[in-house]
């Protein structure tokens, strides 16, 4: 067994534990990891990566590796500027690791995507794109408006009735400069979703759908948006299922031009595979097609 250097000369371990645990929280709570670029050029190679060299205290040296163990995974905000760069990193973890994950924030564009073997585009919205991630249990899981969702609340009673994976939702939309109309019916809609989750979770838990203004310049809340917060009820089992029902719309049912084969009728596909079904290869460039751009990004293997 190698032998570990306790540290004894160094400050931070010659403090307690706890201590210790409160400095990593600390660090870690503000720490910001991106993947995925925004709107990049048409065959634009960039794939962002920041705010990693927070974790560089793990590589340290190996009492600091084993203080933090994968206590990390919790507490970082990981920023998705897509919904294929979320699969690309959380769909590639084993299970275990991924529902370790705790915070994560990912674009509302839809995953538009479509075979090689024909068939057109087909676009997925967020509820369905988390059904490829099975193990997810995020404390806080912000969406973020892309500019093809202004004003567009219908995406979000199929969140409230079909995703899981999140206990906390934050979904960020963005308002038309005018819409009375949409701030009049603020009410019914904070009725109609509050009863969609409490169908699901129960009334007994008190799940809890909110409309927050944020706040803009100089503290004054923001006309320009809305932060709808739904909040899972007490004690709900709000984890993303390795076997669950499948939902109209499925991402993981896929159909070639062919006729199904009976035996793949109720296979479920993964993201892995999905891959391989509209890429040329599982290893070279990857095509997505979004709202506003289509862009290619190399990976190597996984």
């Amino acid at each position: 067994m190698a032998h570990v250097n306790l540290q004894q000369s160094s400050p931070l371990f010659r403090l307690p534990q706890e201590l210790r645990d409160e400095i990593y929280t600390y660090l870690f709570l503000s720490t910001t990891i991106e993947y995925g670029a925004a709107f990049p050029p048409a065959n634009s190679k960039t794939h962002k990566r920041k705010g990693s060299n927070s974790l560089e205290i793990t590589r340290t040296c190996h009492r600091a590796k084993r203080d933090v163990g994968d206590t990390w995974l919790r507490l970082v905000f990981f920023i998705f500027r897509s919904p294929k760069a979320m699969l690309d990193v959380l769909a590639m973890l084993p299970v275990e690791t991924r529902s370790k994950v705790g915070r994560v924030c990912v674009s509302d564009l839809p995953l538009r995507l479509g075979r090689k073997d024909g068939g057109g585009i087909t676009p997925y919205s967020l509820h369905q794109v988390l059904k490829l991630l099975p193990g997810l249990r995020l404390d806080y899981f912000v969406v973020s408006p892309g500019d093809d969702s202004m004003g567009d609340l219908s995406h979000m009673e199929d969140l409230l009735k079909h995703s899981n994976g999140w206990k906390e939702l934050h979904h960020i939309f963005k308002l038309p400069e005018t819409d009375e109309l949409l701030c009049s019916s603020k009410q019914s809609l904070l009725a109609k979703w509050n009863t969609v989750l409490e169908n699901r979770d129960g009334a007994g838990s008190q799940p809890l759908v909110t409309i927050d203004p944020p706040a803009g310049h100089n503290g004054k809340e923001s006309s320009k948006y809305w932060v709808v917060v739904a909040k899972r009820g007490v004690g709900v089992d709000y984890e993303e299922k390795v076997a669950s029902p499948w939902i109209k719309g499925d991402i993981r049912q896929q159909k070639s031009n062919a006729v199904l084969d009976v035996r793949l009728r109720n296979r479920k596909y993964k993201w892995k595979e999905l891959r391989e079904l509209y890429v040329s290869s599982p290893d070279g460039d990857i095509e997505c097609v979004y709202e506003y751009f289509s862009w290619n990004q190399n990976y190597g293997g996984d």
